[in-house]
C-alpha cells in the first residue's frame, strides 16, 4: 500500500518551488547526514522526511518496504539534498552502508521508470533525484 507525502503534515520538512512550465511543483527535501551517522539515525531522519508510516521499524527490511511504498505524485518533481554527505553512515559497518545504498538505488530506479508491477493501475515515471552536498 502506498502512503502519500502530499496528505501528510510532514510536508513542512521540505521546500516547494513552483516550476515555470505549469507542470506542478518541485519539492526539495533536505536530509542532514550529521543525523544519519548511524543506521538508527539514518532510519529516523529518512523516515520522518519521507513520512514513513507508523509500522516502520528501524531495520533494513522495513526500510526497503517503506522506501518502495512512498507515493510521489507524477505531476511533480522531487530533489533530495543530502547535506554533509561525507559523514553519511560513517559509524556503520561497510556491509550496512552497501545494503542501504542498494535500497536507495532501487528506489531511484523504481521511481524514475513507469511503475506497473502487476498492479491494477500504471503510474508514470516520477522525477526523483538525489544530490550530495
Amino acid at each position: 500500500m502506498y502512503h502519500s507525502l502530499h496528505s501528510s503534515p510532514l510536508y513542512r520538512n521540505q521546500f516547494v518551488v513552483h516550476k515555470q512550465d505549469g507542470l506542478g511543483q518541485f519539492f526539495i527535501f533536505d536530509l542532514s547526514c550529521n543525523l544519519m551517522r548511524t543506521k538508527t539515525g539514518f532510519y529516523q531522519e529518512f523516515g520522518s522526511k519521507f513520512c514513513f508510516p507508523y509500522y516502520f521499524f528501524n531495520n533494513l527490511d522495513s526500510f526497503d518496504e517503506c522506501a518502495q511504498d512512498v507515493f510521489l505524485d507524477e505531476n511533480h518533481c522531487y530533489l533530495v539534498r543530502w547535506v554533509d554527505y561525507d559523514v553519511l553512515l560513517k559509524d556503520c559497518a561497510e556491509s550496512d552502508r552497501i545494503a542501504i545504498f542498494e535500497i536507495l538505488d532501487h528506489m531511484l530506479n523504481s521511481w524514475n521508470s513507469v511503475r506497473d508491477e502487476g498492479k491494477a493501475f500504471e503510474q508514470q515515471a516520477v522525477p526523483l533525484r538525489f544530490i550530495f552536498v
